[in-house]
């Protein structure tokens, strides 16, 4: 267990904020290191914890869900933590257990600096929600205004917009093939 005697023990120095005094012995310790920081938004202790080689595709149970870091740094606005980890190699697009990315739950929660942060690094802004509202949809409702004009940079759409691309996309029957025709065709 490295240098610490149990949980209890290395829980006591990361939140008395020694952490950084003593350096973890093992990766364990170093993702645990990151789980911290980003739930405290701490990017300091998120870098070192990161150059010392913690994974950044690791999950958090955050009640009922398992999240992705990047989720939970962008549903607490942690803009400087969310950019660390898409530069080191998180996934952009990973989903939590609900099905949202890190850029839905900034949306929802109208973090701009970070739906901003997330899209410049290719988060999808085009996703659809079971309720079938757009990121673009959400962030109009909730007056979001910044968040929404972000999103517009970045392709964002409404929804009725995007279903409007689609069925132009999708003929509702796909016309049948020429050779497929001339063979079918009456004499």
């Amino acid at each position: 267990m490295g240098i610490f005697s149990n949980m209890e023990d290395r829980a006591r120095l990361l939140l008395s904020g020694m952490a950084d005094m003593v350096a973890p012995a093992t990766k364990d310790e170093w993702d645990e290191r990151l789980r911290v920081a980003v739930q405290q938004g701490t990017p300091g202790m998120a870098k070192r914890a990161i150059d010392n080689g913690a994974n950044v595709q690791q999950t958090i149970q955050d009640g009922a869900r398992k999240a992705p870091l990047l989720t939970i740094a962008a549903e607490r606005g942690f803009a400087d933590i969310a950019a660390l980890l898409v530069e080191k190699g998180a996934n952009v697009n990973a989903k939590d257990t609900f099905g949202d990315t890190a850029i839905v739950k900034a949306v929802e929660n109208d973090w701009p600096k970070v739906v901003a942060v997330l899209a410049a690094k290719g988060a999808a802004v085009n996703t659809i929600n079971a309720n079938g509202q757009s990121l673009m949809d959400r962030a109009i409702a909730t007056y979001a205004h910044d968040t929404a004009g972000i999103l517009g940079k970045h392709g964002g759409k409404l929804s009725s917009q995007l279903n409007a691309a689609a069925s132009k996309q999708q003929p509702l029957f796909p016309a049948i093939p020429a050779p497929v025709a001339a063979q079918t065709a009456k004499p």
